[in-house]
């Protein structure tokens, strides 16, 4: 398999296409477009190898200009960084 990098576009058997957000030394982190989450699937490299290909001409304008993805510590997976300034929002709006 070719080497899998951080904002690669990628093409799932059955979850169909997403962009890598993060990768480790034994799982990927791929946001699918057609997912119902908003985080990113963490995807173990050995079971996931077979189903997954680098696909850099599949389009999808879901994938365009995701946001920065972070790391949630209680979950292991990743998510779209929350916005400093809405954060501060609601907090004042408390």
């Amino acid at each position: 398999m070719a080497q899998l990098a951080t904002g690669m576009v990628v093409r799932h058997s059955t979850l169909g296409i997403g962009r890598v957000v993060a990768s480790q030394k034994t799982a990927i982190h791929v946001f699918f477009a057609g997912a119902e989450r908003r985080e990113a699937a963490k995807l173990r490299l050995g079971v996931a190898e077979p189903f997954l290909q680098p696909d850099p001409d599949a389009r999808d304008e879901r994938l365009d200009d995701l946001p920065r993805f972070v790391l949630d510590p209680h979950t292991g997976r990743y998510s779209p960084e929350r916005s400093r300034a809405v954060s501060a929002w609601k907090t004042s709006r408390r």
